[in-house]
Order: structure tokens, then C-alpha cells, then sequence
């Protein structure tokens, strides 16, 4: 073989190789991520889980299950699990104890990429609770007040639904300052479930570009635990679906005649 023939061998592998290379980028599995941190201090948690239905084989209906237990900051402990679906919907279970001596404010967020986009309009729902709480020792060294104080931040909700990062005002719930205070040793009690778009998903949504997320802040004393569901649910509307069918079945047909 000539020296020409060796370049244009060794160049046509190079373009291989980078069509390859580009190909495993463009189709690199989303990711999702469970974030949390502390207002003022920080105090980061994440996570990433990988929707590879090779590393990770989804259920039958395609739903994907994971979480993790005692995990956290230096200043709490987090138990967490959720089952997310590209369809897209999170479902999701949390408990968070403030190790600390002091109230500190939370923020806890869950991130689901979505592709393809979801054309509007779209249909969507979610909810929140039961919320339980409990004055707890969380650390084995801390005194237990009996006392248990759970508030909003500000004007910010409990939960807030996330569409490509930004919330929407009907996907806001769970507004309740000095909601629940009270004595005695062990002391705890629930908050009633809060929802939108019922039954799920039923409420007028945007399109999705990139993702669906859920956001949970609040703020709760020293040493107590806090224990929820949390879900958020999109799907498109029946017309956009019907829709996108005749665009492809369009297609097929054009392509169809110009073969003829």
C-alpha cells in the first residue's frame, strides 16, 4: 500500500472515529439530580443518576427507582428515594433531621431532564404530603426540647413544580409560618397533603424544553425531623399527541410518493 492509500486509510478512521465519538456524546444517557444544601451555610449533598437503560435496567413500564440513606451535610442527615419516569414524572419520598442546635432553612431539589421537548400545551399536577414532623435528637447529643417549629421562607413555598428550572404560580404549595409548635417529649403531628392539577396530571401546563423539576424549602428547629412524599407529573395534551401522529404519518406519506 502506497503512502496516499495509508492517509487516506488512517484519515477515513479519524473521521470514523470522530463520528463515533461524536455519536456517543449526542447520545450520552441524562442525568438525574438530587441536590440539597443549608441557606447561609450551604453545606452541599448531590447526587446523579444516569437514565442508562444498560448500567441501569428500567422497570417494565420504563420508571427508573433509586435513593440513598444517611447521606448529608455535616449538619443534617437526608433518607431519600425516588421512581422518575422520561415520560416525565418524579415521585419521590424524603426525611431530613436538622442535626443542628439551631432552626436552618433547607433546599432541597430534584431535576429530571426531558427529551424529546414537550410541545404546549400541555397537562400537568403535583402534590406534597402528608407532611410529618417530630421533634427529634438527631445527633445522640443534642437536648431535646420537645418542641417543633416548621415554617416557610419568606413568600417562597413548601414545594414548588419546575419546568426548565422555572416555577409557574399554580405549581406553588404550601404556604404556613410557625405552623406547628408544641411541647412535650417526642412531640409530632402531620400537615394535611397539599395538590394542584388533580386528578394528576389535569392542570393547563407550558412546553418543556429541558426539564421538570421539584424544589423543597423550609426552615425547622434544631434537632427535629421532617418526613414527606413529593410528585410532579407533565404529559402533553391528547390534541398535541394526535398532532405530532398526522405530522409523522405526513411524513411517512411524502416519502412514500417521492420514492415512487
Amino acid at each position: 500500500m502506497n503512502r496516499v492509500s495509508w492517509r487516506k486509510t488512517l484519515t477515513g478512521l479519524a473521521a470514523a472515529a470522530a463520528v463515533a465519538l461524536g455519536a456517543s456524546r449526542a447520545t450520552a444517557a441524562p442525568v438525574v439530580t438530587v441536590e440539597m444544601g443549608v441557606v447561609g451555610t450551604y453545606d452541599p449533598y448531590s447526587y446523579d443518576f444516569p437514565l442508562d437503560p444498560v448500567i441501569h435496567p428500567p422497570a417494565a413500564d420504563g420508571s427508573y427507582a433509586f435513593g440513598q440513606n444517611g447521606v448529608g451535610g455535616t449538619s443534617y442527615l437526608c433518607d431519600w428515594s425516588l421512581v422518575v419516569n422520561p415520560d416525565p414524572s418524579i415521585t419521590g419520598n424524603f426525611t431530613i433531621t436538622n442535626l443542628s442546635t439551631a432552626p436552618q432553612t433547607f433546599i432541597l431539589t430534584v431535576t429530571l431532564p426531558v427529551s424529546p421537548a414537550l410541545s404546549a400545551p400541555t397537562k400537568m399536577g403535583g402534590s406534597v404530603g402528608l407532611i410529618a414532623y417530630q421533634s427529634f435528637n438527631g445527633n445522640g447529643n443534642q437536648t431535646d426540647d420537645g418542641q417543633v417549629e416548621l415554617m416557610t421562607v419568606g413568600a417562597l413555598p413548601f414545594y414548588r413544580a419546575l419546568i426548565d428550572g422555572n416555577a409557574a404560580g399554580v405549581q406553588d404549595l404550601g404556604f404556613f409560618d410557625t405552623g406547628n409548635i408544641c411541647c412535650g417529649a417526642n412531640i409530632g403531628g402531620t400537615i394535611s397533603k397539599l395538590d394542584f392539577g388533580t386528578p394528576i396530571p389535569n392542570a393547563p401546563g407550558p412546553a418543556v424544553t429541558t426539564s421538570i423539576g421539584i424544589q423543597i424549602e423550609f426552615n425547622v428547629t434544631g434537632g427535629d425531623k421532617l418526613t414527606f412524599p413529593a410528585v410532579f407529573v407533565v404529559a402533553p395534551e391528547p390534541a398535541s399527541v394526535l398532532l405530532v401522529g398526522l405530522s409523522l404519518a405526513g411524513l411517512v406519506a411524502a416519502r412514500r410518493r417521492s420514492r415512487r
